[in-house]
């Protein structure tokens, strides 16, 4: 009797260790965006610091004045970052000034040493890209490149003054 306990116990653990195996090899470790859920949205206030109620260069200006290594992101926002804070960072890109790395507060690594400005300033580029802040896990693990963010921002420029150079005059008759 005991054995067919002992028995049926293991065939259980068994089988819930395949179930957990299957799972878990589907779902990929990841530093990609992911959309903001709805406790994420509302989670920034535990911060220290109300990044969300501030433009994007106000929160790299706090950045630089933080004394941590590490500032722990708490909360998400879709759309914080806009088209015109771009060119305003992007000025900071070559920045080797020290400041602390950004960690969500949803990452589950730690990076403790201090960043640069401009790397800073790159992920939150990164995040007018993929239209949400922050744009991955942590700022220090693959960030953007600077040169290849210098060369997606005059390509978009440039695709932006074409459009609107062959964009037609449209004229309405008024009545």
């Amino acid at each position: 009797m005991k054995m067919k306990t002992l028995r049926a116990v293991a065939v259980s653990h068994l089988v819930l260790g395949l179930i957990l195996i299957s799972i878990s090899s589907s779902i990929a470790a990841t530093d990609k965006p992911f959309p903001c859920d709805a406790l994420e949205r509302e989670n920034y206030v535990h911060t220290q610091f109300g990044w969300q109620d501030v433009r994007p260069l106000e929160y790299l200006s706090y950045l630089r004045t933080h004394p941590a290594n590490v500032f722990t992101v708490f909360g998400c926002k879709e759309g914080w970052v806009k088209e015109e804070d771009v060119p305003l960072l992007m000025e900071h890109l070559d920045s080797k000034e020290p400041c602390p790395n950004q960690v969500s507060a949803n990452s589950s690594f730690l990076n403790t040493k201090r960043s640069t400005v401009g790397n800073e300033a790159a992920w939150l580029i990164q995040a007018f890209r993929v239209g949400r802040f922050p744009p991955g896990l942590n700022s220090t693990n693959n960030g953007p490149d600077p040169a290849e963010l210098r060369r997606w921002w005059q390509e978009r420029k440039q695709r932006a003054s074409t459009q609107s150079s062959e964009t037609p005059l449209v004229f309405t008759r008024e009545r």
